[in-house]
């Protein structure tokens, strides 16, 4: 059985480009751990405030990039349970600040992809795993419509990534979700 790979060429800084691959089979198994996940605890579970702090009580509220790099490479924290915390903290928050207009629904199935490349060594930049808000008027091809704050534009969904995201991605950062203007 052959294995179709799906290619994604990007250059860093003007660098020589590097070619990358990931396979059926990889996205497949994230996948699959991420249904796993949520048969297992249910939806609530993936919300669930009182489960979101990492293990050994590692508070990532208040960390910066490079601290939040140093924990998921010592296996602290993971990018899925960084990102549960930030979906958590949205939901908690966003009642009062209105802040978040969306998040990505398939931000856990990335987070569970960025901790399978990183314990696969495979790590694309300096924002790997680390889940990031963007405006609503960026475009991003993960299903989220880009409205910029207008109901007329609310079933406006993009089918490529603006340059900036694909920056972001390049450099393994996730997209949590869309903020208001």
């Amino acid at each position: 059985m052959r294995t179709k790979r799906f290619q994604h060429n990007g250059s860093i800084n003007g660098s020589e480009s590097q070619t990358r691959s990931v396979s059926r089979r990889s996205i497949l198994g994230t996948t699959l751990a991420g249904g796993a996940a949520l048969y297992a605890g249910g939806l609530d579970s993936l919300t669930n405030s009182e489960s979101l702090e990492a293990p050994d009580s590692v508070s990532f509220l208040e960390k910066s990039i490079p601290e939040l790099q140093e924990l998921m490479n010592s296996g602290a924290l993971s990018s899925f349970r960084l990102t549960l915390g930030y979906l958590g903290r949205i939901r908690d928050m966003n009642q009062q600040l209105r802040a978040v207009i969306q998040t990505n629904q398939l931000a856990i199935a990335i987070a569970l992809q960025r901790d399978f490349e990183r314990r696969h060594g495979h790590i694309r930049g300096p924002l790997h795993g680390i889940p990031v808000l963007i405006k609503d008027n960026i475009e991003t091809a993960d299903k989220m419509p880009t409205t910029a704050g207008s109901f007329a534009l609310s079933g406006m969904i993009g089918d490529r990534d603006a340059f900036v995201v694909q920056r972001l991605r390049a450099g393994g950062a996730s997209i949590l979700g869309k903020t208001r203007l």
